[in-house]
């Protein structure tokens, strides 16, 4: 493992990160962001600035072939910030109460976003793919040396289901 390992799990740790039914009921990616920090991180960086900082994004494209030439837009490009993720594994310096390091360890960091009912669903074929990502997780935060940006991004697929008409 390097300094960072981060990985997407469903809640209660199921497979699955979109909660509910989309176009149907209130829908949303939903999960945990598991961040594992090494302890050789802790050793190299004793003097941390500013709390960590989790960046998460969803991003979903449209690609459409016409005469062989793929043409991409966007349908949707949101984000979550989440502020003190990593709180549990702060040390403070005992005199001055300034962040000091960070404890090597597994770290569970519960995230959520809403979907919004007109997206369509995932879909493929010769001609139109419709996708979404979920991806992120960039930690950010000061050291003593300038700012850091972890190494680890987690990207996952998500399928978009679309939704059922009962008649």
């Amino acid at each position: 493992m390097e300094h960072f390992s981060l990985r997407f799990v469903g809640e209660g740790g199921s497979r699955s990160l979109v909660q509910g039914h989309h176009g149907i009921t209130a829908s949303r990616v939903a999960g945990i962001v598991r961040v594992q920090i090494a302890p050789d991180f802790t050793l190299a960086h004793t003097n941390i600035n500013t709390r960590p900082l989790l960046d998460i994004t969803l991003i979903g494209t449209q690609k459409t072939s016409v005469n062989n030439v793929w043409m991409s837009a966007e349908l949707v490009n949101d984000g979550v910030s989440v502020s003190d993720p990593l709180e549990p594994g702060l040390v403070r310096d005992e005199t001055t109460n300034r962040l000091r390091t960070l404890l090597p360890g597994t770290y569970d960091v519960p995230f959520s976003m809403p979907l919004a009912d007109d997206l369509p669903p995932s879909f493929s074929s010769a001609d139109v793919t419709v996708g979404y990502t979920l991806s992120g997780a960039w930690l950010v935060f000061a050291i003593s040396s300038g700012w850091q940006v972890s190494d680890a991004v987690a990207n996952v697929a998500l399928f978009v289901s679309s939704k059922v008409s009962v008649s």
